[in-house]
């Protein structure tokens, strides 16, 4: 079992500047590492699956979920320092 707590810490330790979701810790996988026009930096990265799922339980059907999450998620890109999302089989 992952602790979060210690995710969020090596994210922040990595960048400070990493922007998280509130609300979707266990939806937190880790982080990943991009190229921008300043360097490598590092980004919190969130399991697709998971975040679906929560949106899900939440009471949305897999359609809204995927709309809502390309939409307000996916689309909220605010920079670098945005989350990344992948998809764990």
């Amino acid at each position: 079992m992952k602790d979060i707590d210690e995710i969020k810490d090596s994210i922040m330790e990595a960048n400070p500047e990493a922007l998280l979701m509130d609300g979707f810790d266990e939806c937190l996988h880790g982080f990943t590492l991009i190229q921008t026009e300043e360097g490598t930096k590092a980004v919190a990265c969130y399991d697709l699956r998971l975040i679906i799922k929560k949106h899900m339980d939440d009471g949305m059907t897999e359609e809204e979920a995927y709309e809502f999450f390309n939409f307000n998620q996916l689309g909220a890109n605010v920079g670098p320092n945005s989350p990344s999302f992948i998809v764990v089989p």
